[in-house]
């Protein structure tokens, strides 16, 4: 049997993931009627991220860019950038439920600095074609988008993207280095709050996980950052609110302790979505970015442009 235990992983502490009860009741009784239907199901819905619009501060940060569709095996993906794109690129990559524009601010600065920036919605978020995905298929994406942009010097990620972005630096992504804001270290515990929104518990966990494993040849120490390191040594920046509830900051210790040359920046009172915005760590990720990623004979970057407009 697959087992999702992983005592030394924290766990977030999410007040608002609760299915209405009479859903749950229902969930209780088809598992015990028909259990491998109920679990596929459920392992169908854990496949579906939640598609949110922009909002007005993201439209007003994209509008600064420009309009860029994608299309990458079977999908269509939103996309905006900003600078040349002959020049090296940063990309990024957002997390679950999320949005490319989430990472946006990056856009200006980076392009004044003398880069391209591309930020896009993942296969099933956003803009972005398609109803399901899952962890696999989003590092194949951020794969196939790098392969296309020529030189790509970094990632910058939020939350699960710093998961995609960690497996595609093992399976061979060519960047210099990863900004990640708030990245989780490791899936399982967001897979038990799953079930226990839908009222269930370890057997529907251990379904799931069992679906997993059967669609995506993917094992529970698969869904762990522990498995995600790359072989080669990549300077990797952590950033963490001491108040974020969905990625408690604790699990910056399980990414440093098998990462080399990982460094971990930690915030306040913002909270999971509130440090995206927040314009002190805007700018130690940038600072981080231009110290890794820029050639010692490129320009050093006006003051001016590396400035980010707070939200």
């Amino acid at each position: 049997m697959l087992s999702s235990a992983h005592p030394a992983t924290p766990r977030p502490r999410p007040t608002h993931l609760r299915a209405p009860r009479p859903l749950q009741h229902l969930f209780r009784i088809a598992h015990r009627l028909a259990p491998g239907p109920t679990v596929r199901l459920a392992a169908d819905v854990f496949g579906r991220p939640t598609r949110r619009d922009l909002t007005p501060h993201e439209a007003e940060l994209v509008r600064g860019g420009r309009d860029r569709w994608l299309k990458v095996a079977t999908h269509r993906l939103r996309a905006w950038e900003w600078g040349d794109p002959s020049l090296p690129t940063v990309v990024a990559h957002h997390g679950w439920g999320g949005r490319g524009a989430q990472l946006a601010a990056y856009g200006p600065p980076l392009a004044a600095a003398g880069f391209h920036f591309l930020c896009y919605d993942a296969p099933a978020h956003g803009g972005s074609s398609g109803r399901r995905t899952n962890l696999v298929d989003m590092t194949d994406i951020l794969i196939e988008v790098v392969d296309r942009m020529g030189e790509v010097r970094a990632v910058v990620t939020h939350s699960m993207g710093g998961m995609v972005a960690a497996r595609a630096l093992k399976a061979g992504l060519p960047a210099n280095a990863l900004a990640s804001i708030a990245p989780p270290g490791s899936m399982l515990p967001y897979l038990r709050i799953f079930a226990l929104a839908l009222g269930m518990g370890a057997e529907l966990e251990e379904g799931v996980l069992g679906e997993i494993h059967r669609k995506l040849g993917l094992r529970p120490e698969d869904l762990d950052c522990k498995s995600m390191i790359p072989d080669r040594e990549i300077p990797f920046l952590l950033v963490y609110d001491e108040d974020d509830r969905d990625v408690p900051p604790d699990h910056a210790r399980r990414w440093a302790t098998h990462w080399p040359r990982a460094r971990v920046h930690r915030s306040r009172g913002l909270g999971h979505r509130g440090i995206l915005r927040d314009a002190r760590v805007q700018e130690s990720v940038l600072n981080f970015l231009l110290e890794e990623i820029r050639d010692p004979g490129e320009s050093v970057a006006r003051e001016e442009g590396r400035q980010i407009d707070p939200a």
